[in-house]
């Protein structure tokens, strides 16, 4: 339309009105008031996460996710899990989904529920990744949720017996050594043997001692004791197997060694005896006893 700057300012007044018609006033103002924009749009973030299993029931790992600033708008943003050295199913449960963080608001809370064991193993980890976020820029989309193990590896050893042998013939007594769950990593448990009615320095059983090595992924070990045999009658005779370590939970840390005897009892036998009677006098008649054997 035409301008004459000549005339009445109705004339620049009825321009002005047609140039700004309703319809660009109203895109001007949404232009001018959108929080849209790259300049004015929060920051997104999730936090990582560090918690303990627990025994047999779920926990809840809770990630926070955060915004830098509130948004007018509702947040939306996208979010699945992905396995680490834990496994999705196994370890944890997983989860895809979406997040709303209202408007107004700067934070909201991703559950995973992480399921407990009572088995001894390594720390354990998984990620939530996030993606396809709305009204908001993202800033860290990925987060760790570690599973602390809480369970501590226990070990136990054995009993044993065997039939001792005879003079001038040895055996070895097994014990075995077993961990609640394989050894994740290299460790060794300490034994020693100790007296009962056994007893290496009277030749029952020969003095042991040392370190049974498990390598990562075994969890048993064996440990031999000599026991030395003998042509004494005696009663069945006994002696332990302590192990140690003080890394790990003693379950059982005496193991009993039975020597069962195998020899019959000596025969007991007596000789006649005669003597000459002396007048008037009293004297001592000798009977030898005997023994086919030595006994214990």
């Amino acid at each position: 339309m035409r301008m004459f700057t000549d005339r009445s300012t109705n004339k620049i007044t009825l321009f002005l009105k047609i140039f700004l018609s309703p319809a660009f006033l109203s895109f001007m103002l949404l232009a001018g008031c959108s929080d849209d924009s790259a300049a004015n749009r929060p920051l997104i973030s999730i936090d990582d996460i560090s918690q303990s299993e627990g025994d047999t029931a779920s926990t809840s790992f809770d990630f926070q996710v955060m915004l830098s600033e509130t948004s007018s708008s509702d947040v939306t943003v996208e979010y699945h899990t992905e396995d680490g050295t834990a496994m999705a199913d196994t370890d944890y449960t997983s989860i895809s989904d979406t997040l709303t963080i209202p408007a107004g608001s700067t934070s909201g809370t991703i559950s995973i529920q992480v399921n407990g064991d009572m088995l001894p193993e390594q720390d354990e980890t998984f990620s939530v990744v996030l993606s396809s976020a709305t009204k908001a820029d993202m800033q860290k989309d990925r987060a760790t949720g570690t599973i602390i193990n809480d369970d501590q590896l226990s070990a136990s050893i054995d009993d044993q017996s065997a039939v001792e042998l005879d003079t001038g013939s040895t055996m070895t007594m097994f014990f075995t050594i077993s961990l609640s769950a394989p050894a994740q990593e290299q460790l060794t448990v300490d034994y020693i043997t100790e007296d009962d009615t056994a007893s290496y320095e009277e030749n029952d059983y020969e003095f042991t001692s040392g370190s049974a090595v498990f390598d990562a992924g075994q969890q048993t070990q064996t440990v031999g004791v000599k026991i030395i045999g003998d042509d004494l009658y005696e009663g069945n005779e006994m002696f332990h197997v302590r192990i140690s370590n003080p890394n790990l939970v003693m379950e059982k840390d005496l193991g009993t060694g039975t020597i069962e005897n195998n020899d019959n009892p000596p025969v007991l036998t007596i000789d006649d005896a005669s003597l000459s009677e002396a007048d008037c006098q009293s004297a001592t008649m000798d009977f030898n006893l005997h023994l086919n054997t030595p006994s214990g």
